[in-house]
This record gives structure tokens, sequence and C-alpha cells, in this order.
């Protein structure tokens, strides 16, 4: 999107999750709670219906919701939000996030007068409008405005707020998620193991070891020296395919544009997992096969037509070289 890191900058957070990494904060003292004035800051009357509140930013509520508490820092809140630049439309959550509330941890603003400045004023139900001067908001950002923008526009979010979700609740969501996760993964992993020993036995591979991790190899050719070690820099050839016998990427095959060794630091987790694991069982000079269970690749993610969600793939790897 033309702008994006001025608008995000100003607050659209559209994409933030509740899988955020938390950032140690200063600690804060606690205010009595209440459930009568949204914030202690004086609100003026401004032209348009608007209020001004924190830091110049103007707001305006369209419906009042059943909530009586504030999200406070530290909360995650569900928004439907829509942004614009004056009349131009600039960001739809409902678009962006298939039809569905975006989730947003409840933070000090990044800068002073944008969309986190007016959470807080907000109740579950509430649908307000938020607006702030572009050029402040710019300025506040070190960004330049748009040039196509007029000279007094606005920025304004308008913003639903769905549901307040406390510290407590937000964790106990995670922890029922990484465990639904780690069930998953479980069963993905047995399923694997099990494609992989049917296609060894198809193929009448019987000499394939496997390591504790599930992946599965097989050394055509002994190379001379050390294995390769984590942090070594190494030169693979290889020839990847799908368990359909479709190639998906080589080195050496010029149908794929880029016949040379592929080089990186081995254990840096530049590679799937099931490569850096794979070539460290391998010295200078080996030939293998690597067969590499979903979870040490790609896992749900799919990586176009032949390697879908959950594949399992196939590597014929040469180790050309090992350096420091």
């Amino acid at each position: 999107m033309k702008y994006a890191s001025l608008l995000l900058a100003a607050g659209a957070l559209f994409c933030a999750t509740t899988g955020n990494a938390q950032v140690k904060k200063k600690p804060v003292a606690k205010k009595p709670a209440t459930t009568g004035a949204r914030k202690s800051f004086k609100a003026v009357p401004v032209i348009g219906g608007f209020t001004k509140g924190p830091d110049n930013l103007e707001y305006k509520v369209i419906t009042h919701g059943k909530g009586l508490l504030n999200p406070k820092e530290g909360d995650v809140v569900e928004l439907i939000i829509k942004q614009k630049i004056d009349d131009s439309l600039m960001m739809n959550s409902q678009v962006a996030n298939m039809g569905k509330p975006v989730q947003i941890p409840v933070q000090r603003s990044a800068i002073r007068g944008d969309l986190m400045s007016g959470i807080p004023l907000m109740r579950e139900g509430d649908s307000t409008i938020f607006r702030v001067r572009l050029d402040t908001i710019a300025a506040r950002a070190h960004q330049p405005k748009p040039e196509w923008t007029a000279k007094n526009a606005y920025v304004i979010w308008e913003v639903k707020l769905v549901k307040i979700k406390g510290k407590a609740e937000v964790q106990a969501e995670m922890a029922k998620a990484q465990e639904a996760a780690a069930a998953q993964t479980k069963v993905q992993a047995a399923t694997d193991d099990k494609l992989i020993q049917e296609y060894l036995a198809k193929k009448g591979i019987a000499n394939a070891k496997k390591t504790t991790s599930g992946l599965y190899y097989v050394i055509h050719k002994e190379g001379a020296g050390p294995l390769a070690a984590a942090g070594k820099n190494v030169s693979v050839n290889y020839t990847g395919v799908n368990m359909d016998g479709e190639a998906f990427d080589s080195s050496v095959d010029s149908a794929f544009n880029h016949v040379a060794p592929i080089e990186f630091p081995l254990g840096q987790h530049n590679v799937i997992a099931g490569w850096d694991e794979g070539i460290a069982l391998m010295n200078k000079g080996a030939k293998a096969t690597l067969y590499i269970p979903s979870g040490l690749a790609y896992g749900p993610q799919a990586r176009g037509p032949k390697i879908p969600a959950n594949a399992i793939l196939i590597f014929d790897v040469e180790l050309v070289d090992i350096k420091d």
C-alpha cells in the first residue's frame, strides 16, 4: 500500500496480533478503577462535533456500547477499523482480515496522538471516529506527508471496539492455542512418518536411517574429513522433489535458472530445519538423500502447487565444500 509506513506509524496497527513479543515496560502507578469519566484529561469541544482528546487527537462517539470499562495497558482489543486520509479510504480491516476483527494489544502510543492514544477512551461496543492532522502526525513520525494530500488533511480512523480481553483471558487463550498446536504437530509427525516409511518400502529403500527428530536419510557416498559443523559455511548442490517425484528446485538442473551450489552458514536457521540437520550428517564430498517430514520443512505453509501444506520433501544433496 502506498505510504503504508506513514499510516502504520500513525497507528493503523491492523496487522497486530496477540502473539507479538512483549516488551518490558517501566512500572506505572495504579489508578483507582472508574466506570464514570473516560479519561482524566480535559476534553475540549471542537468544530464538527469532535472533542479534542490527548495530544491533539480528536474524537467523536457515534454509538455508545454497553461496556463499562475502558481497555488498559496489557489488555487485547478486538477492533474493526477503517483508515482514511480525508475521504480517501486507505485501509479496511475487515477486507484485510477476511471479515474478522483485528486483535491489537493495548500499549503505550509509539507516536503521540496516534490511534493507540484513542483506544483507551473507548468501551466495549463503542463506535468512534478519531482524527488528527496529517502534518502533525507526519512530523511526529519524522516522515514526509504524501504529496497528493491537501494542506489541512486529516488522518481518520473509524473504529468499532468489539471486545476487550483482559491479560488472564489472553494468556489462557494462548496456552490453549499452544496446546492445540502441539497436539496437531504430534499428529502430523506421526502421519509424515507413516508416509515416509510407506514411500521407502514402495521404492525398495532398506538402508535409510532415522534421527530422533523424524528425519530419514541415506548416505550414498562418504566424503572425507570431519562432518560439517554448525557455524561453518557450507556449499551444497541439490535437487528437491515432492512425494510424487515432481522436481520443485535444483542447483544442477538448468531449468531452474541457477546452476551453482547454494552457500549458507550451517545451523543458523537460514535453511529449513531438515537441511540444517541433514547436512550436519555429511562431510566434504558426501552425497545423500534426505527425506524431510513437513515439521522440518515448511509445515502447514504451502510453497506453490508442488509444495502444498504439510508436504514431505525429498532432497538429493552433495556437500561440495566446508569453509570456516
